[in-house]
């Protein structure tokens, strides 16, 4: 299936969405020049997310927005993806739990190639191919990590959530930043924001040569070795940066 030139009335606009669905799956897709995203993932973290999603063989380029993007979703596997030349990044995860992008490519994306907004969790990424991203953007990186406030406050406590990406996995990942910009920038919430949230609690770097990859944390630079001592620092959060027994993946 070929998706092309959709119109979109908002900027965060799509040419294909699965909504508050389940067990649905996609395949063979080619989704480009659309004025949004290529194709949503989306649901809502305080009513019905979409759920048991898969999206296998897509190909997303020259849209307005984002590649794929996912937003409300949860136990969701993408697989076989290349995204490139889109406005924002290839692939885009916002408050969205236990996602899995597996064997996937992307480059020459405006902003990053694989990016998380706001709290998610379980987000686990396998033999992504990263190059490219983010040339000329002030804010450009392969990977990104941004914390991010949701949209309304919840219906009994009135609290707005707020936070980052809690636990995020790279296994076996392949990333190559243009000269000058991080293999990995991460924006933490904002002081004040709740403390189990606001920084990242566990990056998994199970990926050859992650060790010297290059973290723009806050704007302060950080090498992959480094980065658990950084986070307790400079947080008071123990991160967690290995896991206990990898299968099939490689240690830095």
């Amino acid at each position: 299936m070929y998706l092309h030139d959709a119109f979109a009335r908002i900027r965060e606009g799509f040419a294909m969405s699965v909504t508050e669905s389940t067990d649905v799956t996609i395949r063979d897709i080619v989704t480009s020049d659309n004025d949004g995203s290529g194709v949503s993932i989306d649901g809502f973290i305080d009513g019905r997310m979409s759920s048991r999603v898969t999206i296998d063989n897509l190909k997303a380029h020259d849209n307005g927005w984002q590649g794929l993007t996912f937003w409300g979703a949860t136990g969701a596997v993408a697989t076989n993806i290349v995204a490139f030349n889109n406005g924002l990044a290839g692939i885009n995860v916002e408050w969205s739990d236990g996602i899995t992008i597996r064997d996937a490519v992307t480059y020459g994306n405006g902003r990053r190639g694989f990016n998380t907004y706001g709290v998610s969790t379980d987000i686990r990424v396998e033999r992504l191919r990263s190059q490219g991203n983010g040339i000329g953007n002030r804010d450009g990186a392969e990977i990104g990590m941004e914390a991010w406030r949701w949209h309304f406050p919840d219906a009994e406590t009135g609290v707005v959530a707020v936070g980052i990406v809690q636990n995020i996995g790279f296994y076996d990942c392949r990333i190559r930043p243009a000269r000058g910009y991080p293999h990995v920038l991460v924006n933490p919430a904002l002081e004040g924001s709740p403390t189990n949230t606001r920084v990242p609690h566990t990056i998994i770097l199970a990926s050859p040569g992650a060790n010297r990859w290059v973290f723009s944390y806050a704007s302060i630079r950080v090498r992959g070795r480094q980065l658990k001592q950084f986070n307790e620092d400079t947080y008071g959060v123990p991160l967690v940066t290995e896991e206990a027994t990898l299968v099939g993946a490689t240690k830095p």
